[in-house]
């Protein structure tokens, strides 16, 4: 019975001789990346925008919060800015400090 159970455990460590394969550990800077992978996240979205004024609007980030600022000239772009972003922030707040400034 053991000797069943060493063969199991050798084909799912993927060798024959017993000795595990591991994936290299991930970098000590794993989390500020994540960070900067949604803010570009949220950029690349607002930029792929089929309205012209979401594709001006900035995108900041800091610990706790994604912050998009800027000005739209109505309420519903400022609220379709918010809604592009919700779908890549993860776990972060989001902050929406656009402006509607009428024209």
């Amino acid at each position: 019975m053991a000797a069943s159970a060493n063969s199991t455990a050798n084909s799912v460590n993927g060798s024959a001789n017993g000795s595990a394969v591991l994936a290299p550990p991930p970098a000590p800077t794993a989390a500020p990346a994540l960070l900067c992978t949604v803010q570009c996240r949220a950029a690349q979205a607002l930029k792929q925008s089929s309205h012209p004024a979401l594709r001006r609007l900035r995108v900041e980030e800091t610990e706790q919060a994604i912050i998009i600022s800027g000005r739209v000239a109505t309420y519903y772009l400022k609220q379709l800015a918010q809604e592009t972003i919700m779908s890549v922030r993860r776990d972060l707040a989001l902050v929406n400090e656009v402006t509607v400034v009428k024209d």
